[in-house]
């Protein structure tokens, strides 16, 4: 009798803890601000000191973060947890423009099985983990990160993309054995794919969104500084309830924290991508 309440009260508090399936994109942006909670320790705004001795700065430069991409990761193309007046019309367009890859790419469409995608997870017990991965500017933080214009986030810039325009790259990628990335207990950023072995959902989630990402820029690749850019950077976990959105995490940290509390029962997640901006020392 005991076994079967403490199982029962396990299993209603993971029912609470499970996030649900979509949450609306104006939500997000409607409660951001960068100066209250959780929002204000990712924002992180401080003082850092000058190179010396050369050239002969003077003074210190302003440091901070920028939440500048919304992320989410899903299970098959066409999918979305994140949703606003688009998202039907988006989800045909990405489900037509992964079609369209695949023909163009295989000639008949086999790199593509949209009855599959989200299936790979049992082809190995569990640790095969599948995402297509969305990206959209996160337009309510711009303003910030016009006080400290970054390079990359001008070279990033994007509406919405999706790796559905990516079939070939993101099903079937070529190695470059030239770059050697690590994203910590993420793994290595190359190959960038949307399958990944690990054992934890979440933390392959938030892996495929970098992958993602810069996948989607992959001109940005070509700055030799890319590792020294994601260890500088951050995520945050999007919850997909209206509970507050836990502190932000450096790229390649340990989430198991995060997946006890706030993991999914589909398997599909959402991201914020904080990057650094600096102001030019004077």
């Amino acid at each position: 009798m005991i076994k079967i309440a403490c199982s029962l009260f396990l299993l209603i508090a993971s029912a609470a803890y499970a996030q649900e399936s979509v949450r609306s994109i104006a939500e997000i942006e409607g409660s951001f601000n960068h100066k209250i909670g959780n929002d204000f320790l990712c924002y992180e705004e401080h003082d850092e000191p000058c190179p010396t001795p050369k050239p002969p700065y003077i003074g210190k430069k302003r440091v901070y973060w920028v939440p500048e991409f919304l992320i989410e990761t899903v299970k098959a193309p066409g999918e979305y947890v994140l949703v606003d007046a688009s998202s039907e019309r988006r989800k045909q367009e990405l489900i037509a423009a992964a079609k369209k890859s695949a023909v163009q790419m295989s000639g008949d469409g086999s790199l593509l099985d949209l009855s599959s995608a989200s299936s790979h997870q049992s082809m190995t017990g569990g640790n095969l983990q599948f995402s297509e991965v969305h990206v959209q500017t996160f337009k309510k933080a711009l303003p910030l990160g016009l006080m400290c214009p970054s390079p990359l986030s001008n070279r990033l810039t994007m509406t919405k993309r999706g790796t559905e325009e990516y079939v070939k790259k993101w099903r079937k990628p070529e190695a470059v054995p030239w770059l050697n990335v690590n994203m910590g207990e993420w793994g290595p950023l190359y190959p960038r794919a949307g399958f990944m072995i690990h054992s934890s959902p979440m933390t392959a989630s938030v892996a495929t969104a970098i992958k993602g990402l810069y996948l989607m820029r992959s001109h940005a690749l070509a700055d030799a500084s890319i590792g020294l850019i994601l260890k500088a950077d951050k995520v945050q976990l999007v919850p997909l309830t209206s509970r507050p959105r836990p502190q932000c995490v450096k790229i390649g940290a340990n989430l198991t924290n995060y997946e006890n509390e706030y993991y999914s029962k589909d398997g599909r997640y959402a991201w914020l991508y904080w990057h650094r901006h600096e102001c030019a020392c004077m």
